[in-house]
Order: structure tokens, then sequence, then C-alpha cells
């Protein structure tokens, strides 16, 4: 089983502590992994510090969370699960981008390193013009699932789903609606 440690939200934002943090992170025993959000395509430069220390038995995994929340705070029809085609083919375009930031993180450690890459069944927040929709979402995962991710496997991650009435922390799909949307691919 991996044990991934997902400590960027605590990472100190200076160089030397961030590099002694994960320095202690690489320490925990029976730990063999790293998650990371990923912030568009200048992430693998991000990480070039943390990538040249990393344990070459571990590996990391990658979400669109922030990417995600940023694009949507700015155009909420943006997403995953937008009945908005135009919005719906800009999330599929920011899978794009994330695959080839995975490929240049395997390249640059000349291995497989990205374990996993977690993303998210958008539109949401509060502020919502289109809500999520199931059917878009499907045909999100359709297009993701011929995409090559180097190795790496495509994880939705439930987030809070959208209950109307109840303001949502990201109000995306419903947990039944994200998993009949995985199993019923093509």
């Amino acid at each position: 089983m991996k044990l991934i440690i997902t400590g960027y939200n605590a990472a100190p934002g200076e160089k030397v502590a961030a590099a002694a943090y994960y320095g202690k992170l690489f320490q925990i025993a029976n730990a063999d992994g790293l998650g990371f959000a990923w912030n568009g395509p200048q992430t693998p430069a991000e990480l070039s510090d943390v990538l040249a220390d990393l344990p070459k038995s571990w590996s990391i995994t990658l979400n669109d969370t922030p990417a995600t929340l940023r694009e949507t705070t700015g155009n909420p029809s943006f997403g995953l699960a937008s009945a908005d085609e135009p919005r719906r083919h800009g999330a599929v375009e920011m899978l794009r981008q994330m695959r080839t930031s995975i490929k240049s993180i395997n390249d640059r450690l000349g291995r497989r390193a990205v374990l996993a890459v977690e993303i998210h069944s958008a539109p949401g927040l509060e502020h919502r013009i289109v809500t999520p929709n199931s059917s878009a979402f499907k045909r999100s995962l359709d297009e993701a699932a011929v995409l090559d991710w180097d190795g790496a496997a495509l994880l939705v991650e439930h987030c809070d789903a959208y209950i109307p009435g109840q303001r949502p922390a990201k109000g995306f799909l419903g947990l039944a609606e994200e998993i009949g949307s995985a199993l019923h691919q093509k």
C-alpha cells in the first residue's frame, strides 16, 4: 500500500525551510510518496527542488484543486462537469496541460514517478451559473481516459456536493453521480 503525504499545504514558502521540511517528510517510516497541487504548466519548475531530493523509491500525486478553483472563481461555468461545452472543453484542455506536466516530471526523474492525478467535477462554488452535470462529466472522463498519462492513474477526488439552500465549500457533483460517470465510461 502506498502512503502518500499531502504536505504541500503546510510547506514553508522560504526555500531553505521548505527543503528542511520535505527532508523531514522523507524520513517518515512507511511513507513512500508526496501529494502536490498542480498549479498550472509551471508546476514542474515549482517542484524542482523537491524533485531533486525525492527518494528514488517514492512517487508523487498531483491534484487539480488549486487550478480548478482559480479558474472557476473567475469563470463560474468552467469545469469537467460543465454543461457549457466551451468551458467543459477548457477544463479538458487543462487536463492536457497536466498530462504534459506529468511527462515533464517523469522525464526529469528518469522514471514514472507520478503515480496518479486527482481531478474534480467542477463547476461549483457559491456563485454558480451552471450546475455540475453528470453527462458532461462522463464526456470529459471519456476524453481524459484516452490521453497518455505516462503511467499515472486518473482518479476522481470527491469534494462536497452542491446541495440547494446550503452554502458549499466547493459544491461539485454528488458522490453517486461521480461514481456513475466513472463507471459508465466508454
